[in-house]
């Protein structure tokens, strides 16, 4: 299984090559978009981490969690749910403002993640 279905997220994607500057490492109440031809995009919240000065980010929706490695326009992507990997894919990716853009062309399914907002410190 593919992980992206298992999600029910929604896609907002449109090619994926060329970048710009990524947001300021952190923490951030984000939003997942995940589609594809055959379904309308569907978004929800998520935990996103981005850490630029290793190339990695991670979003986590509930006990799923997309583990990326971004160099050079080239994206990794490990799917894990609990501890267990479920997926894996490579391809290129995009920014667009706050927002990160990339296709898994093998199943044709679009994501965005969106890094809008810096998560307030839990107490």
């Amino acid at each position: 299984m593919r992980g992206v279905t298992a999600l029910g997220g929604a896609l907002l994607v449109a090619g994926c090559a060329g970048l710009s500057q990524a947001p300021p490492d952190g923490r951030y109440e984000g939003e997942l978009c995940v589609a594809s031809a055959a379904q309308p995009p569907d978004c929800g919240a998520v935990e996103a981490w981005l850490f630029n000065g290793s190339g990695n980010a991670q979003v986590m929706v509930s006990d799923i969690v997309y583990r990326l490695s971004l160099k050079d326009g080239a994206l990794d992507l490990m799917l894990v749910h609990g501890q267990m990997p479920v997926d894996r894919f490579s391809t290129s990716y995009r920014w667009s403002g706050d927002v990160l853009r990339f296709t898994d062309s093998e199943r044709s399914v679009h994501y965005s993640i969106r890094f809008a907002d810096p998560a307030r410190q839990r107490n």
